[in-house]
C-alpha cells in the first residue's frame, strides 16, 4: 500500500538549473561549472534520487562499466555525486535518508536541507557544506521536469 506524503508539492522530478556555493566572505564558486546537469525525483512512496554532474566530463578509453584507467575513473567520480533513499519534509527542512551513495561516508546517514519554493515551478534546496576544506552555504535550485 503507497504511503500518503504529507507534502506533495515535492513529489515528480526535477531537473538541476544551477548549482552554486557561497563562501563566508560572499564570494560564489560553481562546483561543477556554470552549465551541470542533474535530476532530482521524490516519489509519492518516501523515496528519492538525486543525480548531478558537471555537463561535459571527458569519456573513458572503454564502454565497458568498470573499464578506465585509475585517473580516468577519479575524474569521472569527482564531476558526478548521487544518492538515494527516503525522504520527509520536517518544519522548513527536507530531509534524505540516504541508502545509497556515490560518496560512501553518506550511506547509511542523512543530509539536510533547507528549501524554498521560488513558484509552483521551481524549488531551491540549500546548506552548509564542506568544500576543500571550508564551509559554504550550498545552494541548489531546481524546476519541475
Amino acid at each position: 500500500m503507497e504511503e500518503e506524503r504529507e507534502d506533495n508539492r515535492f513529489v515528480g522530478t526535477w531537473r538541476l538549473l544551477r548549482w552554486e556555493n557561497e563562501s563566508a566572505a560572499g564570494s560564489i564558486s560553481f562546483p561543477y561549472g556554470r552549465d551541470p546537469r542533474g535530476l532530482l525525483h521524490y516519489a509519492p512512496d518516501g523515496y528519492m534520487f538525486v543525480h548531478i554532474m558537471r555537463r561535459h566530463r571527458p569519456p573513458l578509453s572503454s564502454d565497458a562499466l568498470l573499464d578506465g584507467s585509475v585517473s580516468e575513473r577519479a575524474a569521472a567520480f569527482s564531476g558526478h555525486v548521487a544518492y538515494a533513499g527516503r525522504w520527509e519534509v520536517r518544519g522548513d527542512r527536507m530531509i534524505h535518508r540516504l541508502e545509497i551513495a556515490s560518496v560512501p561516508n553518506w550511506s547509511g546517514g542523512e543530509q539536510h536541507r533547507d528549501f524554498v519554493f521560488l513558484d509552483d515551478n521551481r524549488l531551491e534546496l540549500s546548506a552548509p557544506m564542506e568544500f576543500d576544506g571550508r564551509t559554504v552555504l550550498a545552494r541548489v535550485r531546481w524546476q519541475r521536469a
